[in-house]
């Protein structure tokens, strides 16, 4: 197999989103594995091809760009940062490999689920920021639903994903169901419900992550992937606002932040 990942993320975002942390915590564990980085230039090259088009809708135009070069295509957002190696994602025979949108406790973030309002369950709706293939088809199909559906759903492209990957058209692989001790993408971020979707509570479960064996955990599941999404926080992955003074360190170290930086 021949992996490919790929990010997109517009040249003012780049440092309030901590891409170089993605890109650093990528590498670190997978050094051998290209990394494919597009900007505002390539967005705009791209995007003009469609209309009607938001931002909404990005994902799988700019991730099939790399479709024709590798025969596994890994979409990964730019506000993440990888805990360890993404072998759930690099193994396994499948067409679409997924992780959820949605916490253990049945919320996204410290508001309510998303799940297309009932359509799917709960713990089977998918989160757009980690999209992994193995047919070029696939993202032409979802390019081909968002304009289908343009305007129609409050998530977007990200609700057309689930669409999709619940049509049985696909064999879809589930890289972090609610029974395995494993958290993907945002699942693991989530707060108390009486914050009713406060921006800046989104992520209060990270204050609990903990260093075991030079790996992530919480709630008993190891964390592969934060995902910063959701919410309008000033500073996204600022080290020193969600996590303890170990975890802190842990994750200086896979991003490559010197240790007399701050870690903001």
């Amino acid at each position: 197999m021949n992996p490919g990942f790929i990010t997109y993320v517009t040249d003012d975002k780049i440092v309030y989103y901590g891409t170089f942390k993605m890109i650093n915590s990528f590498y670190h564990f997978h050094p051998d594995i290209p990394l494919y980085i597009t900007t505002t230039k390539d967005m705009a090259n791209e995007l003009q091809k469609y209309r009607p088009m938001t931002m909404g809708y990005v994902n799988p135009i700019m991730t099939r760009l790399i479709a024709d070069e590798h025969d596994l295509v890994v979409h990964i957002d730019s506000d993440v940062i990888v805990a360890d190696r993404l072998d759930e994602i690099l193994e396994g025979d499948y067409d679409v490999a997924v992780a959820r949108n949605n916490s253990d406790q049945k919320t996204a973030g410290c508001g309510p689920p998303y799940h297309l309002d009932g359509a799917v369950d709960v713990f089977s709706y998918a989160n757009a920021g980690l999209v992994a293939a193995t047919k070029k088809e696939f993202w032409d199909d979802w390019v081909d639903l968002n304009a289908k559906n343009f305007g129609k759903y409050k998530m977007h492209e990200q609700d057309n994903l689930n669409i999709l990957i619940n049509s049985g058209k696909y064999n879809v692989k589930w890289l972090d169901p609610i029974d395995k001790p494993l958290y993907y993408n945002i699942a693991s971020a989530y707060g108390d419900p009486k914050w009713n979707g406060h921006p800046e509570k989104h992520w209060e479960s990270w204050e609990r992550i903990e260093v075991k064996d030079n790996k992530l955990w919480l709630d008993n599941k190891q964390i592969k992937m934060l995902h910063y999404a959701g919410g309008e926080t000033l500073d996204k992955f600022n080290f020193n606002r969600h996590f303890t003074p170990e975890v802190k360190a842990h994750l200086m170290k896979i991003c490559r932040v010197p240790k007399k930086c701050t870690g903001e």
